[in-house]
């Protein structure tokens, strides 16, 4: 559960940058052409997905400024038994 001392906070657009750079460090050889570029992925993949927003938030882990953990929230849709 997230509180006002929890580290581990909403992703905000302004964090993208450290997440790209974070990305690039855990994964090295990746498909990444560039930070920026990552950078616009994120942005389109986490911040420009119909279904996101406040209600289903992606999270950082942030001490110090420096953030050093990411997990990524891309809803989805789904029905069950007629039900959405």
């Amino acid at each position: 559960m997230k509180n006002s001392l929890s580290p581990i906070r909403d992703c905000r657009r302004s964090d993208l940058p450290q997440v790209a750079d974070l990305f690039v460090d855990t994964f090295p050889f990746g498909w990444h052409s560039s930070v920026e570029a990552l950078v616009a992925y994120f942005e389109d993949v986490y911040f420009g997905h119909p279904w996101g927003g406040e209600e289903f938030p992606s999270l950082v882990f942030e001490q110090n400024g420096v953030i050093s953990g990411f997990v990524g929230v891309v809803p989805r849709r789904m029905n069950f038994n007629g039900e959405s």
